[in-house]
């Protein structure tokens, strides 16, 4: 995931709750006191990230915020432990049963039977690689070729994406079949088999301020995975990254959002299915 505060409103209109803003000196402090480390966390909602900062003190057994502030900035290791921190990890394989049900019979099964070239599918937010790995598997089902691209800010956790190796309980939502087709057992735990390897890959940017990696070209993707991705995003950088998705999508390509993830009102999306935030991009 992007540094989170680790998937809009601006001007494209009012569907998201305005963030109760934070006053907070000790909040205030550090966030002048990254910039010197090249952290820039004005993107994200000051609520998330005071959390993050209490919940910093309270592990660090630090009584005062302002405290626990010049502890952080005065060392690489803490604020490098707080920095990951900030990224939120959690992904599981196909979380959410529904919308990805949803997506396999009102978007997969369309990009195998229409698709002109090989579907490609880009995982903003990826974690630990389950999202990109499950839609790695329904492309596989239906199509001999296709590409899968995930994209976080953390490093250790795209390496451990990369590697593809999971335990059983990370594996619970997996159909057997899919279990026994798709992965190898390694052990205590079960690895991608080589029948997907080829076709998925990781790469680490920080789209927290809404830029989308400069390798994203004009209309080069039939899906965009970014669940749980904006709530934790200010209302503008929301609408530049969705401005940046619209844009990367082919003509009729398919967006899938969280469950928390409110979708501004905007023509050029329309709904696919109610309460599951799968959304395609209107024709151009």
């Amino acid at each position: 995931m992007p540094l989170a505060p680790s998937g809009a409103e601006g001007r494209h209109g009012g569907c998201f709750r305005r963030p109760r803003m934070v006053a907070s000196p000790a909040l205030h402090r550090l966030t002048e006191g990254l910039v010197a480390h090249g952290v820039d966390l004005s993107p994200w909602r000051p609520d998330f990230l005071l959390r993050r900062l209490q919940r910093s003190a309270l592990l660090s057994g630090d009584v005062f915020l302002d405290r626990h502030v010049e502890r952080l900035l005065g060392s690489e290791d803490a604020l490098g432990s707080f920095l990951r921190d900030l990224s939120i990890g959690v992904s599981s394989f196909f979380r959410d049963p529904l919308p990805f049900a949803a997506l396999e019979e009102l978007v997969i099964r369309d990009l195998a039977r229409e698709a002109a070239a090989p579907p490609r599918v880009l995982s903003l937010g990826c974690a630990r690689g389950q999202e990109a790995w499950s839609a790695a598997m329904l492309l596989a089902e239906r199509c001999s070729r296709f590409s899968v691209i995930g994209v976080d800010r953390h490093s250790g956790l795209l390496a451990e994406a990369a590697e593809g190796t999971y335990s059983a309980a990370e594996l619970e939502n997996v159909s057997f079949g899919r279990l026994k087709r798709f992965l190898t057992a390694e052990g205590e735990q079960y690895g991608m088999s080589w029948e997907l390897r080829p076709f998925v890959s990781f790469e680490e940017y920080d789209f927290g301020d809404g830029d989308l990696p400069p390798w994203v070209e004009p209309e080069s993707f039939d899906l965009v995975l970014c669940r749980n991705v904006f709530i934790y995003l200010r209302r503008e950088v929301r609408g530049k990254l969705l401005d940046g998705i619209a844009g990367a999508l082919r003509s009729r390509g398919a967006l899938l959002l969280g469950p928390a993830d409110e979708m501004p009102e905007r023509s050029d999306f329309v709904r696919l299915c109610d309460r599951v935030g799968l959304y395609r991009r209107n024709p151009r």
